[in-house]
């Protein structure tokens, strides 16, 4: 069934693509006209961003290829971001000792940075290490680093790799392999914060592509946003820690099953929320006044 419904959704692809090359086409000819004019730019978004960029290196963006590139950076950033966070706060659910601490920790970090710049989400170090253990034990990709070998290679064991073979690893495995991560069945929310501590405070943040930790891909192909995603989670999460208590419909409810899909793991985004407003008395599910 899940391989069916993955040749569907590949065979659909290439509509996909039509559909949107004809929505964007018209913007793009709106801006091309008004990148040749020499006028500055009053937009500030992708469709300018993949435009300038294109231009940088003297191509010519086509309304199929800002299609294609609009379609992989929604892909890249917005399931795998709201899937995250929301795995996350399923977690924060089943810990409330750990999301009390988080909240304590953003109420004495806002005391001296009310505004929330960039540079102020560094001292949220409890919530980092929570967000980092969340992302381990709960592996979003089960599979990361994908390759394509462009010539044969031969590994010290004797182990041959020919040209054309596709290749990755196996990113929940290695999450929780015991031989990378002591007691790695164990959910431990100061995991990282120790190992900044103790080894490198530079690194085992959220956003970090370490030896230990693949989820972000490694090396020059490393997920290139994964920094403005940890931020744009952290900031979130201070908004709904900050003004609102969440909860699940029954008493003694805990994280709902993990649901495969194609080669990801995804929340159960179907689960029912109760959230109120902090200081008021009614639970609602989002949305409802």
């Amino acid at each position: 069934m899940a391989l069916k419904h993955t040749m569907n959704v590949v065979r659909a692809a290439p509509g996909f693509r039509q559909q949107a090359a004809g929505v964007l086409r018209p913007i793009l000819e709106t801006r091309s006209q008004i990148s040749k004019s020499g006028d500055k730019p009053i937009y500030d978004n992708a469709v300018q961003w993949l435009l300038d960029e294109y231009k940088s290196v003297g191509k010519k963006l086509t309304a199929e290829a800002l299609a294609q590139d609009e379609l992989l950076l929604t892909v890249a950033s917005i399931h795998s971001s709201s899937a995250t966070e929301l795995s996350i706060l399923f977690d924060m659910l089943d810990y409330p000792e750990s999301m009390a601490e988080i909240r304590a920790e953003i109420s004495e970090v806002q005391k001296k940075h009310p505004t929330w710049s960039r540079i102020d989400l560094n001292p949220l170090k409890v919530m980092d290490s929570f967000m980092k253990e969340s992302q381990r034990y709960h592996s979003f990709p089960q599979l990361t680093m994908q390759r394509v070998a462009v010539a044969d290679w031969k590994f010290k064991d004797g182990l041959v790799i020919q040209a054309g073979t596709q290749v990755a690893f196996p990113n929940l495995e290695i999450a929780l392999d015991d031989k990378i991560h002591p007691n790695a069945s164990t959910f431990d929310p100061k995991r990282y914060l120790r190992k900044r501590d103790e080894i490198d405070p530079t690194k085992f943040h959220f956003a970090s592509t370490t030896d230990d930790s693949l989820h972000f891909g490694a090396g020059f192909h490393a997920c290139p946003g994964r920094v403005l995603a940890q931020d744009a989670m952290k900031l979130i999460f201070i908004h709904l820690l900050t003004q609102y208590d969440v909860k699940y419909p029954e008493e003694g409810q805990k994280r709902p099953p993990s649901m495969p899909l194609d080669f990801n793991i995804m929340p159960n985004v179907m689960a029912p929320l109760l959230f109120k407003e902090r200081g008021q008395r009614v639970y609602r599910p989002p949305g409802v006044r």
